[in-house]
């Protein structure tokens, strides 16, 4: 997925989704780590940001909940990089068409 077309999909009022649509549009690295299933994506989310301190972490909360309503078995998973310019790293899952952002958050790397 190309940068013009993830900024599109990352609307609404989230500040994660917000932070990382600006980040995308500032240059950001954007990688696609392609097809995985919801369960292994939940996981490893609530994993890693659960090891951060809850300031260093954008709407963990949400992506969470957003992630276990999403009544699809495939998500896409997108990562943008931002650190040498906000210290955030974002993970942005998409639905298995890749038309829909199904959950979003950044985490401020140390």
């Amino acid at each position: 997925m190309d940068a013009r077309g993830l900024c599109a999909l990352l609307g609404g009022d989230s500040a994660a989704r917000a932070a990382c649509r600006a980040a995308v549009e500032d240059g950001a690295r954007v990688d696609d780590h392609g097809e995985g299933g919801k369960a292994v994506a939940l996981t490893g989310l609530a994993v890693r940001a659960r090891r951060r301190p809850p300031a260093d972490v954008l709407g963990l909360d949400e992506c969470l909940a957003d992630l276990a309503d999403w009544t699809g078995d495939v998500v896409v998973a997108l990562t943008v990089d931002h650190t040498s310019e906000t210290g955030y790293h974002f993970s942005v899952f998409l639905d298995g068409d890749r038309t829909r952002v199904v959950g979003c958050l950044g985490v401020r790397s140390w």
